[in-house]
């Protein structure tokens, strides 16, 4: 099974072998984080181990059971087993001086000025020294209950993942494009993205309990959708709004901003076969057959309602 380390913030996959299993089996693609790594002079260096997972993946593969996620965030040791910046300056100081005043000058100085620096925590588990078996101390698990608990905030996204990523999708971070995700129909090193996902909260259904309360604000103003869509278009890619709503039990509502600059329903699962070049065609042209016909039967009435 995989081991993923939760050190510093971050979920760490360390073995090259795991990182090549996620990819391979699990669709997970994840970022390498590690210093770039360049074997020959005249050839782009490339980043190396460990490979950085996001909560979603993270949580993706803690309820499919192919990871093992350990807690390698420990306490630090207690202070009294560290000793303080100022106390090693007094204590080189006093060693160096035959043990005389200046010693505890230093000293003196150094708890005045702050009482020292405690060493601060780190991203290990500290071990007692009078630990004679350290090498067969276990690590804390992180079962996927506790994943979704710790990463509450997070869950409108990680529905969203789970649902693109069980349609066969590849799913990396989509900040570059002013999105939440990018789907891939392939894997990311043989292919673009094919959509820009954003996440939103779905309006709550329409019905007496609804229109008894103020209606709520529109998760997007027409200058965001218009600034998601040209940005997708402009790479060539899809904009896919994913509406999750509040319940648990909810299914997520995908729409699409099609080349008309429409928001019209779309399948997650239509990514596999979604060509851009024929989505932008017929959106259009649709949309330019609509018009014309606007034009020739109801110009008047279009032009009394605009006044």
């Amino acid at each position: 099974m995989v081991r993923v380390f939760h050190s510093g913030g971050r979920y760490l996959v360390w073995q090259p072998q795991d990182i090549y299993d996620l990819r391979a089996n699990h669709r997970i693609v994840g970022a390498l984080i590690g210093a770039p790594n360049q074997c020959c002079k005249g050839v782009a260096a490339e980043p190396s181990p460990p490979l950085a997972l996001s909560p979603e993946e993270v949580v993706l593969l803690a309820e499919l059971g192919a990871v093992s996620v350990l807690e390698c965030n420990g306490s630090a040791p207690p202070a009294e087993d560290v000793p303080t910046f100022g106390a090693a300056a007094a204590a080189a100081a006093g060693g160096s001086s035959g043990g005389g005043d200046g010693g505890g000058d230093t000293s003196g100085g150094a708890e005045a000025g702050g009482g020292g620096l405690v060493l601060p925590k780190t991203g290990f588990v500290s071990i007692a020294r009078e630990c004679s078996d350290w090498r067969e101390a276990s690590l804390p698990p992180l079962t996927a209950e506790a994943l979704r608990e710790r990463h509450a905030e997070r869950r409108p996204q990680v529905r969203v993942f789970r649902a693109l990523w069980d349609a066969g999708c590849y799913l990396s971070c989509g900040l570059k494009f002013g999105g939440d995700f990018l789907a891939y129909t392939d894997d990311p090193m043989r292919c673009h993205a094919a959509a820009v996902v954003t996440v939103l909260p779905a309006p709550p259904p329409a019905g007496r309990d609804a229109s008894a309360t103020r209606p709520p604000a529109s998760p997007l103003r027409a200058v965001q959708l218009g600034c998601l869509s040209r940005m997708a278009a402009g790479a060539r890619k899809l904009a896919l709004l994913a509406f999750v709503p509040s319940g648990a039990d909810g299914r997520v509502d995908f729409r699409a901003i099609d080349g008309a600059h429409r928001v019209v329903p779309f399948e997650a699962a239509a990514l596999a076969g979604w060509d851009f070049g024929e989505w932008r065609d017929e959106a259009r042209g649709a949309g330019a057959g609509a018009k014309r016909k606007r034009r020739g039967s109801t110009g008047v009435d279009l032009h009394l309602k605009v006044r």
